[in-house]
């Protein structure tokens, strides 16, 4: 499947109140996504039984509200909207029955919000709460999560924490598009993190996430071919329970031309076997070209060295 995503700029702008609470910053933004593709779920096919077109196309509008009440107490709330154009969500309407010919090419909204409030106790120990909504035509969440972050070593380094839960219910539909009900998923994940400044140019960071699912781990209307022509197909059996390992480090280097060199790795594990590591390429592309550079100024101190 192709991908191709745009951002917006944000635009933002600042308010102040003299008294309770305070406007700080108003942000929007708008991206939008197009993915191309097949698969046998779909029922936008020229044929019975071939695979069919995947094509969706999204625009996302966003809105960012930032707001201080008092000394200690700051809000954050996100939200934002989705604008979907796709064959598969729609091709089964609520009558229990496929309608690939009127439904096919309506749009899908969808919405969410996300509102998280941060306490600072100390100087150097905050608190946060997460809350947030999203929701629609077939898929309903709900997430709420706690955080804190304490900060030592004259605010050179800083330990933060925090544990957050996801409910997940959506419609469940057989092989042929008739929904049969409703699945659950629940998510449940716990991090721990640590930043430190090393020194005025240089700063690192390493991350432990563990997470833990249980319930329908599938989106119950993927469905899996048992032969090469797609005459018969059957829906995905995945255990009902999935336990996550990530493991995350970065660092961001000052140059001296005024840039910064950044560089990031994670390593992913789950006990259903699947192993990944992921090393972002601009930051490859930054170190052979910075590698270069070294090399070409070395060899250029060592000719003028020789005469």
């Amino acid at each position: 499947m192709k991908r191709l995503a745009l951002a917006l700029l944000f635009v933002s702008s600042t308010a102040a109140a003299e008294d309770g609470l305070q406007l700080k910053a108003v942000e929007t933004g708008l991206t939008a996504f197009e993915q191309r593709g097949v698969g046998y779920q779909s029922q936008a096919s020229s044929t019975v039984l071939g695979p069919g077109s995947e094509r969706l196309i999204v625009f996302e509008p966003q809105l960012l509200v930032r707001a201080r009440q008092g000394e200690r107490l700051e809000h954050s709330v996100l939200t934002t909207l989705d604008i979907v154009t796709a064959a598969s969500p729609n091709a089964v309407d609520r009558l229990r029955k496929p309608d690939a010919i009127s439904n096919a090419s309506k749009t899908n909204q969808a919405g969410a919000i996300d509102w998280t409030a941060s306490y600072a106790f100390s100087p150097h120990v905050n608190g946060a709460l997460r809350n947030g909504v999203h929701l629609e035509e077939n898929f309903r969440s709900l997430w709420n999560g706690i955080g804190a972050s304490y900060s030592f070593a004259e605010d050179a380094a800083t330990a933060s924490a925090s544990l957050q839960q996801i409910h997940d219910w959506f419609d469940r539909f057989d092989v042929t598009g008739v929904r049969v009900g409703r699945a659950t998923r629940t998510t449940t994940s716990g991090n721990a993190g640590f930043t430190q400044i090393l020194g005025p140019e240089t700063v690192v960071h390493a991350s432990y996430g563990l997470t833990t699912q249980t319930g329908e781990l599938s989106n119950t209307w993927n469905s899996v071919p048992l032969n090469g022509y797609g005459e018969e197909r059957e829906g995905e059996l995945l255990p009902r329970q999935r336990v996550r390992h990530a493991l995350v480090g970065r660092f961001a280097q000052w140059l001296p031309w005024t840039g910064a060199l950044k560089g990031s790795y994670r390593f992913y594990a789950d006990d259903w076997g699947v192993v990944a590591h992921t090393l972002s390429t601009s930051q490859i592309i930054a170190l052979v070209v910075l590698a270069a550079g070294a090399a070409v100024l070395y060899r250029a101190r060592s000719k003028k060295g020789a005469t």
